[in-house]
């Protein structure tokens, strides 16, 4: 299994409508393809953490950088792995702007900024908590919202 962490800049002006296009793929896809992962959502810019077999994961990537409703794509990171961070989600989504600002304590450079901005040395060393900071984060909104 790999992982591929990446940053991009969405290109259009009507991102709720591509995110939920790329959502309710994304769901559909990485399911069947038992891809997982997180997208994260800043103003114009993307951060996404895609895991899984490494075939299926190179040609999602693929088919990512391909896509025109995104620029300037940023591999992160890119690595094997023996186990996932994200088997619960198929495709998790956060949006930062609802974050609340004490989740972000020791991040503040992910909150109100171009994600796509960030210095690949501070995601490198701080993305992948946060990552899962924000996939604690989500797994508690899941409870709420099933309860």
């Amino acid at each position: 299994m790999i992982e591929i962490l990446y940053t991009s800049t969405a290109v259009t002006e009507d991102i709720d409508r591509d995110l939920k296009e790329i959502l309710e793929i994304s769901l559909s896809n990485n399911k069947h393809d038992e891809v997982t992962g997180i997208l994260v959502h800043n103003e114009s810019s993307y951060m996404q953490l895609l895991e899984g077999p490494e075939e299926k994961v190179e040609a999602l990537f693929q088919r990512i950088q391909n896509d025109s409703r995104h620029t300037l794509v940023r591999v992160i990171w890119r690595h094997e792995i023996s186990e996932r961070s994200f088997d619960s989600w198929s495709m998790g989504y956060v949006n930062m702007a609802k974050v609340e600002s004490k989740m972000l304590e020791g991040y503040e450079q992910y909150g109100g900024t171009n994600l796509n901005e960030i210095k690949k040395s501070e995601v490198e060393s701080t993305g992948k908590s946060l990552l899962n900071i924000l996939g604690k984060m989500l797994a508690m909104q899941e409870k709420e919202e099933s309860s």
